[in-house]
């Protein structure tokens, strides 16, 4: 069955580095606790239309970080294709396809300090992934 996520729910994966474990932390202040704890890279899933002031503090320069901004989730499975772009309107994005994008973000450094809006879409995600870095 196809259903939106009915609220609007932000959970970050945070690393020490290379070979560290991660943690799923919910909640405000992420970023000033991560930088707190000397954690260097930062991946926060949020919502369609999120930007760096969602999340991420203002003296960011410690912090490798990256908004994911999928449009409305679904429990549809997820097809491994994504679409973004700087006119994309949201549409609807499976969960998995999320968590296969917040996963292939932290292997790409070239990432970090975007914001990426996505959709499902037709293009393998890391593909796209790869074009932003």
């Amino acid at each position: 069955m196809n259903q939106p996520w009915p609220y609007s729910m932000s959970m970050a994966p945070w690393l020490h580095g290379a070979g560290s474990t991660a943690s799923w932390v919910r909640g405000h202040g992420r970023g000033v606790a991560a930088r707190d704890a000397g954690i260097q890279r930062y991946v926060m899933v949020s919502y369609f239309g999120a930007g760096p002031d969602h999340g991420v503090p203002g003296d960011n320069s410690f912090l490798a970080w990256t908004i994911l901004a999928p449009s409305t989730l679904t429990l549809a499975e997820g097809t491994g294709r994504i679409e973004t772009g700087p006119e994309l309107q949201g549409t609807e994005v499976p969960r998995q396809d999320v968590a296969r994008v917040a996963a292939g973000v932290l292997d790409r450094p070239g990432t970090a300090g975007k914001t990426i809006a996505f959709n499902t879409g037709g293009t393998p995600i890391d593909r796209v992934l790869d074009a932003l870095t």
